[in-house]
């Protein structure tokens, strides 16, 4: 296996960081990401959505960006998956919270389990009122 190629120098006058500087990039990748999906869609929507759905691929390429600097030693190839996850980011984001509303609503359980509640805020002694009574005589 060879080693991987040497990063590009830092200027020794700039003031950049290193970690700014790949965020920046990683950030305008996500961003060029969503708006090429949002100038491949057909409906009209507005301003404010597109803004937000900018930022939200923003975000979530420069996070992508930083979690993958570790895992992904290519620069090429990770600056092709922080694209790849800007374009995505409505999705990623979609599945983040999905993930974290599993985890808290697993927490809710084990603490409602705890205190010998009933788990999901399940009536165990509740009436049924969902009898209907038209038609009978």
């Amino acid at each position: 296996m060879s080693t991987p190629p040497p990063s590009a120098p830092v200027d020794a006058g700039s003031t950049i960081s290193p970690e700014v500087r790949q965020g920046a990039i990683a950030a305008i990748l996500g961003l060029l990401g969503m708006s090429t999906r949002v100038m491949m869609m057909d409906e009209k929507v507005g301003w404010g959505w597109v803004a937000k759905r900018l930022f939200a691929a923003s975000a979530v390429a420069w996070a992508s960006g930083t979690f993958l600097e570790g895992y992904i030693t290519n620069q090429q190839i990770r600056y092709a998956v922080t694209g790849v996850c800007g374009y995505c980011a409505p999705e990623i984001l979609q599945a983040v919270e999905d993930w974290v509303r599993a985890k808290l609503r697993a927490k809710v359980n084990e603490a409602e389990r705890a205190a010998g509640l009933p788990v999901g805020g399940k009536r165990t002694n509740a009436k049924r009122t969902n009898k209907s009574k038209r038609g009978r005589k």
